[in-house]
């Protein structure tokens, strides 16, 4: 749930009163940003449209250890959920952002102030820009997201996350172990695995030949999807 940078450059936009000019307006918008901070957080699964990046693999492949799968970008639009490319140009986030806030600010007018409802629903999207957002030294990875905006509810003395009720239900909620904080995820499902799956990388330090891939994969039923050795080196 990668919303830090974002929702840090939020901050500033309205600590330097960049959207909201008029002093009085800022208060209601801190405390809907801040109470849209904790109800709605954004499940993102990340992509690259670059292939055999050392940095990557060192980075989310064991080192370079692991493997890299290449899917059909037809099949990933096909999915549920928002398709950010993400952007790493800051002055373009800081306009995206401001332009946001304005817009918040005349959809949810109303005689006697801001909307709240308009206001809470405004802001998930505009939590969902934010996750398509990242800092400038990260560019490299020209990544592309699928999210998801999830909410969260009480239950009694408890909480839990949901999907919102606009939005049709998608795959089941669960959580795993990072480390020692309990992280919610969900599992996706590609409409053709076989058509979507179209590549798969091995990585620099990973011991697998093409001949053993290409042995498994054929034999699960991938047929047409490539088997390629990475071409960066560590050394």
């Amino acid at each position: 749930m990668e919303l830090s940078w974002g929702t840090k450059l939020l901050g500033e936009i309205l600590a330097s009163d960049e959207v909201t000019r008029v002093v009085k307006t800022r208060t209601p918008i801190d405390e809907y940003l801040a109470s849209g901070r904790n109800m709605f957080k954004v499940l993102a699964c990340c992509f690259s449209t670059r292939r055999d990046q050392l940095s990557q693999w060192r980075a989310y492949a064991n080192n370079g250890a692991g493997f890299c799968v290449g899917f059909s970008a037809k099949s990933i639009a096909a999915m549920k959920g928002s398709k950010i490319r993400v952007c790493y140009d800051v002055d373009a986030q800081r306009r995206m952002l401001g332009n946001a806030f304005e817009q918040i600010l005349i959809s949810s007018a109303t005689p006697a102030g801001l909307d709240p409802e308009k206001v809470r629903w405004a802001i998930m999207g505009l939590l969902i820009e934010t996750a398509g957002m990242k800092n400038p030294a990260f560019s490299e990875e020209s990544e592309v997201r699928l999210s998801n905006p999830i909410v969260v509810d009480g239950v009694g003395p408890m909480l839990k996350l949901a999907y919102p009720s606009r939005q049709k239900a998608a795959s089941e909620l669960k959580f795993l172990m990072r480390g020692t904080n309990p992280t919610p995820y969900s599992d996706l499902r590609l409409p053709d695995r076989v058509e979507a799956i179209r590549e798969v990388w091995i990585g620099p330090r990973a011991e697998a030949s093409e001949v053993q891939m290409q042995i498994m994969l054929g034999t699960m039923g991938y047929t047409s999807t490539r088997v390629l050795k990475s071409a960066a080196s560590y050394r």
